[in-house]
């Protein structure tokens, strides 16, 4: 939920996300301007920050378990004009209720120049109950 990080901040905090590095996560909404939408996801000014959510998917395991079902990850990055450019990494990992099933790692990435589309079609392993995604920022120069 809040995808695309258009939802207001609550108290200050990105709704659906957690913070699980690096304290003061935020929604920015210009310089730049958002691909799309409102805003998009800012990491706090430190050198490693990490936020991320976790998805229930249960209500989909009859098709998971049938092994049919994928899903697609799709989203934008950006680094700021800088050098060396800071990097924003994805990862995406299926887990049953205890354990890790597969691990999608996306990035890192760097660009400076335009909004990078990254989007995957994603096999979902038999026996998933929940996505986990986390946004990944190393602060180089700024």
């Amino acid at each position: 939920r809040n995808g695309s990080c258009d939802s207001a901040l609550v108290g200050g905090k990105i709704p659906y996300w957690q913070e699980i590095t690096g304290t003061g996560w935020g929604q920015r909404t210009a310089d730049p301007t958002p691909f799309s939408g409102v805003g998009y996801f800012f990491p706090p000014s430190v050198a490693d920050a990490e936020l991320g959510q976790t998805i229930d998917l249960t209500n989909y395991r009859s098709a998971i378990d049938s092994g049919v079902l994928k899903f697609r990850f799709t989203g934008y990055v950006l680094s700021y004009v800088q050098s060396p450019a800071d990097e924003s990494n994805i990862i995406i990992a299926f887990s049953d209720s205890t354990t890790t099933l597969r691990t999608y790692s996306f990035g890192p990435y760097n660009q400076t120049a335009a909004w990078l589309k990254v989007d995957s079609l994603l096999t979902t392993p038999v026996g998933t109950r929940a996505v986990n995604i986390r946004l990944h920022s190393v602060r180089k120069a700024g």
